[in-house]
């Protein structure tokens, strides 16, 4: 079910904090967990746009792998600043890590977010190349991030694609708290959702995961997602939740981090 009739429930059910009591802590070690990393270790911003939010970060590694992470805080929080936390496992092992910025919700629609995250990655991509003579990209997000990511991976080629706590039919959000920055209506929604879009006819390598105590619209969400475009079910990361599943990407010693880590040896 992605929809409650019990507008409460329907709430609760798309506001992750809701069953995260301590979600505000773990949004704060995101931030300072980034900044020590952007005081400790050397990277690049490049701007690809004439907005502030319009920029990414690269965290250089040795090789032509770049993993390319999309945050959340549902198109209207955070930046791309705000998950450099993650880079030092990926620049360890040679892969550059890339954190993208973009416009934010109510300033900029969904759709003028979705076209920042695709001149991103060009732009990254066109960086990458310059810099290491080629470029495999595997794309990842969370939450928002994972709905931009796989909305953009639709017309782009990767090396893998990692969409984590996502949410892909976006049309309940409009009976949520969440709607008052975007303004969306019903037809708009749907032309956003990539649950509601016939699947690619070409899927990137994919994997889809959600952390053990999240709410079930959450659960669903990628569970359909996955059906949708005839993958393996998800992988459900015991004992994690919206907000910390996350630093499992970044953990080779976890079975999201191996999925991440195994598609860069493969590439494309």
């Amino acid at each position: 079910m992605l929809e409650y009739d019990d507008i409460d429930e329907h709430e609760r059910q798309y506001s992750p904090s809701s069953i995260v009591p301590d979600a505000a802590d773990l949004i704060g070690r995101y931030r300072s967990g980034s900044a020590a990393v952007r005081s400790a270790r050397a990277f690049e911003t490049v701007a690809y746009g004439p907005d502030m939010e319009q920029y990414v970060d690269i965290f250089w590694g040795a090789s032509s792998r770049a993993h390319v992470f999309i945050h959340g805080g549902y198109w209207q929080e955070l930046s791309g600043a705000s998950s450099s936390f993650l880079a030092p496992s990926f620049c360890e092992r040679g892969t550059s890590y890339v954190g993208v910025g973009y416009r934010l919700a109510p300033r900029a629609s969904v759709e003028e977010i979705l076209a920042d995250i695709d001149l991103a990655l060009r732009v990254i991509r066109q960086r990458v190349v310059s810099e290491r003579g080629d470029c495999q990209i595997v794309l990842s997000g969370s939450s928002a991030g994972a709905h931009l990511a796989a909305m953009t991976a639709r017309s782009h080629r990767l090396a893998g694609l990692v969409l984590i706590s996502g949410i892909y039919d976006i049309v309940p959000l409009i009976r949520t708290y969440v709607n008052d920055a975007l303004s969306l209506d019903h037809d708009r929604a749907a032309r956003l959702s990539p649950l509601r879009l016939p699947p690619p006819a070409t899927t990137n390598p994919t994997v889809i995961a959600f952390g053990e105590l999240e709410t079930d619209a959450f659960k669903q969400q990628s569970e359909a997602f996955a059906s949708h475009w005839n993958l393996p079910p998800p992988l459900e990361i015991a004992g994690r939740n919206h907000f910390d599943v996350v630093h499992d990407l970044a953990d080779v010693s976890t079975i999201l981090g191996r999925a991440a880590l195994a598609m860069e040896d493969h590439g494309v």
